[in-house]
């Protein structure tokens, strides 16, 4: 088994964790950004949700 996902199935537990009103999500990433997550995680932000990336190698500050 791998631990990578499409930029789709990402998008996708996005989507879920906001219709199931989670309140914090906790992601790891790894490479360069991506536009269609970062319009997800923009998204999510907009909606209130907090997002805590784990790597240090994420483009875009978390939210505090």
């Amino acid at each position: 088994n791998s631990a990578e996902a499409t930029t789709f199935a990402i998008i996708k537990g996005i989507d879920h964790a906001l219709a199931q009103n989670a309140c914090v999500i906790n992601m790891s990433f790894a490479g360069p950004a991506d536009p269609g997550l970062s319009r997800s995680l923009a998204t999510a932000r907009a909606r209130g949700r907090r997002w805590r990336p784990s790597s240090s190698s994420w483009s875009e500050p978390p939210i505090e």
